[in-house]
């Protein structure tokens, strides 16, 4: 499975017809369909999965996880300072990210090339307006989203991705 999401419509154009006109990857993998998945996101707030962790570093070049006391302002003022290239700061008055106790938690600890990362499996709140919440699920929580971290999706529609 391979999760895809952008803000860019001419990007995903691109990869949606890559796929159809070359259905055959490297090391025997092949395309075989596309999941278009539904998103209706909400006014006040939206809850979201993470389905690969979130990673980022605070001020110092620290690793900040769910483990961490300050997880939530921390990833709240980074994604804040993301957002305003997007939206206006008016926009971003009421937003705030929490993550919710469900279980799910986990901490990763992940090698890339020969460095340990610290990320972070968790469910969030987010509140914001509905064009905030539109953003993040294209553009990811933390940092090196375009690598694969900080994808997330809204919770009830997990069973999608799965």
């Amino acid at each position: 499975m391979l999760i895809i999401s952008s803000k860019n419509d001419d990007f995903l154009s691109t990869i949606i017809g890559g796929l159809n006109n070359n259905k055959k990857f490297e090391w025997g993998m092949e395309f075989s369909h596309i999941d278009f998945v539904p998103k209706e996101n909400y006014i006040e707030y939206n809850y979201f999965h993470t389905i690969s962790p979130i990673l980022f570093k605070d001020e110092n070049g620290l690793y900040v996880t769910i483990e961490n006391p300050e997880f939530n302002n921390v990833l709240t003022e980074k994604t804040k300072k993301k957002l305003l290239h997007y939206v206006s700061e008016s926009e971003l008055v009421d937003f705030k990210i929490e993550k919710t106790d469900s279980g799910f938690e986990k901490v990763r600890r992940l090698y890339i090339h020969g460095n340990l990362n610290h990320a972070s499996l968790c469910n969030l709140k987010i509140t914001c307006n509905k064009k905030v919440a539109d953003l993040l699920f294209n553009l990811g929580l933390g940092k090196s989203t375009g690598s694969g971290f900080g994808c997330i999706c809204k919770t009830e529609n997990i069973r999608l991705y799965k």
